[in-house]
């Protein structure tokens, strides 16, 4: 992932203004990978589709479209016990959650 986003391959917004996300649909077990804008994930509303079924991903819900508690991946990834791995230009910055 590290090596794509610095060579400009993953579509999105400029990297400055950028997060690089890699995930695994949950429905067709696709791994893929998006830019997501770092100020609609903090203040508004994120939803990724899956290149390979079309499946909607909610990433980010900050203006509470879909529930009364505004809600992220990486905290809906905690409450389900899910390993969350952050990494930056250097490496592992941190992993929270478990995969037990």
């Amino acid at each position: 992932l590290r090596q794509k986003y610095a060579q400009g391959e993953v579509p999105g917004t400029k990297a400055e203004e950028a997060y690089a996300l890699a995930y695994t649909c949950g429905v067709c077990e696709t791994r893929s990978m998006k830019k997501i804008s770092k100020l609609a994930y903090h203040k508004g509303v994120v939803i990724i589709r899956c290149p390979s079924c079309s499946n909607l991903h909610l990433i980010a819900d900050n203006l509470k479209w879909f529930d009364d508690e505004t809600t992220n991946i990486e905290k809906l990834m905690k409450e389900k016990g899910e390993e969350v791995v952050r990494l930056s230009q250097y490496g592992f910055v941190e992993v929270e959650g478990t995969t037990e």
